[in-house]
């Protein structure tokens, strides 16, 4: 790293020199991140609590008493509309779970980008610390301290956003884990399709 090298020419040079650096070592990763975190992946109370009322309705209306019903007397032979509410409920959630995974792979890749930003930080602030015992001017020296004081500021700041996206990743890693619950709780798509279902029952009734 051609840093610790050009130290000298930073302290000699304007401060907007040093300003100019940081922000090309730090600010496009920062500005993402915070991006990604201002985005929303809240858990979608609602589409659960619809996913698991109709499961559970669904069973109510389609239980054992209610299928000998219909193989026997043909009682209840209309369409049952929970079939069609899980088929697209499911693909609600199904989505949602691919938006999820999604947000986790940028997360983890915008916690990456941040981590590297930091370790080059932290090699720029060595660089002045190192520098800072050959220096003969005081007004140098107290640059080169004011320099490293700043970026113990930004390198804080960045394993702050670290923090925050591992929070994030978590979070939408429980949300995951939970959809997947649910979803296991939906009878499989051609379970649900309505021809599939009235042979089956067919059969059941034949049997």
């Amino acid at each position: 790293m051609s840093i610790s090298i050009n130290i000298g020419n930073i302290l000699n040079s304007p401060n907007d020199t040093f300003h100019e650096i940081l922000d090309k070592l730090q600010k496009e990763n920062i500005e993402r991140a915070k991006k990604e975190l201002t985005l929303k992946n809240e858990f979608d109370t609602t589409l659960i609590d619809a996913i698991l009322l109709t499961v559970e309705m669904l069973h109510e209306e389609e239980g054992f008493i209610s299928r000998v019903l219909y193989s026997s007397f043909g009682i209840g032979k209309n369409r049952n509309k929970r079939r069609e509410q899980l088929i697209i409920l499911g693909s609600q959630l199904k989505s949602q779970l691919s938006d999820r995974e999604k947000s986790i792979r940028r997360s983890r890749h915008r916690k990456e980008s941040l981590y590297s930003t930091q370790k080059n930080l932290a090699r720029l602030h060595k660089a002045f610390k190192n520098k800072i015992p050959f220096l003969n001017s005081y007004t140098l020296q107290n640059r080169a301290i004011n320099y490293m004081r700043e970026l113990n500021r930004n390198i804080e700041a960045v394993i702050t956003y670290q923090d925050e996206l591992e929070v994030r990743i978590n979070y939408l890693s429980n949300t995951m884990q939970e959809y997947r619950r649910v979803l296991r709780q939906i009878p499989r798509y051609y379970e649900l399709r309505e021809e599939v279902y009235t042979q089956l029952i067919e059969q059941r009734g034949e049997d």
